[in-house]
């Protein structure tokens, strides 16, 4: 009975759930036709940051955005954020300008519906296959050349025991350095707490706090994948220590 001790919180996940799927339905036909033409792509991505903040609207939640420098308008990016919670894609999504592109595990491909967007704008990263991790990152190489930027989760998932941050994986620092393309460390402070990942879910209306981190040059690390990957995770490690004194 102890799962069902939270019902206000239960309630509002099943909202949560529900508002999702149903904004999600409704612009799916649209979805499906952006998808089709990638120069349609920055558009697309617009509709998913408007859906974005239905989401946050219905939901009671509010975006709060600290950004610690003013980016260079229309340079590529490569953005890493801790992931802690099902609501770091959309918050992402609001919080970050410019066309944005996923970069995630190949099993959200194989989702119904949701899938079509890492076999078209998105891109999914097979695991233990390295020919397809190597096509993966290919194609996302070429999402920046195109004046994309990507989104990375470098933990690899959803994790369990969030806030606390798991081992970041290299592929997002060794694609910065191949391409000489800056990371812009991401921290999601409240998303694992507001929707935290597990088996009863629950929904806690709230701010949701993102802080947008200066860039990270691979220059200024002497090209080094390793000591990028380490100021990254320093970086976003200390700010969700402050903010939850752990």
């Amino acid at each position: 009975m102890r799962k069902w001790l939270d019902w206000p919180g239960r309630i509002w996940a099943v909202w949560f759930l529900v508002l999702f799927a149903l904004t999600f339905l409704v612009q799916f036909p649209l979805y499906a036709l952006l998808l089709r033409f990638e120069r349609l792509h920055p558009l697309l991505h617009r509709l998913r940051v408007g859906w974005a903040w239905v989401l946050f609207a219905g939901t009671g939640t509010w975006l709060q955005v600290k950004r610690e420098q003013k980016l260079t308008r229309n340079a590529p990016y490569i953005y890493c954020a801790n992931h802690g919670s099902y609501l770091d894609i959309p918050v992402v999504a609001a919080a970050v300008p410019g066309t944005l592109h996923y970069m995630a595990k190949h099993e959200l491909a194989k989702i119904p519906l949701f899938g079509m967007f890492f076999r078209t704008i998105d891109v999914a990263v097979p695991r233990g296959h390295s020919r397809g991790s190597h096509r993966a990152y290919s194609a996302g190489a070429h999402k920046l050349e195109a004046g994309g930027n990507l989104m990375i989760f470098p933990e690899g998932g959803i994790l369990p025991g969030a806030p606390t941050l798991k081992a970041f994986k290299s592929g997002a620092f060794r694609l910065a350095v191949e391409h000489n393309i800056p990371i812009v460390p991401l921290s999601l402070v409240d998303n694992w707490h507001v929707l935290p990942d597990q088996p009863w879910p629950t929904f806690r209306p709230a701010r949701l706090r993102v802080v947008v981190h200066a860039p990270l040059f691979p220059a200024d690390f002497g090209m080094d994948e390793n000591a990028l990957r380490k100021k990254t995770y320093d970086i976003i490690d200390q700010t969700i220590k402050q903010y939850h004194g752990h």
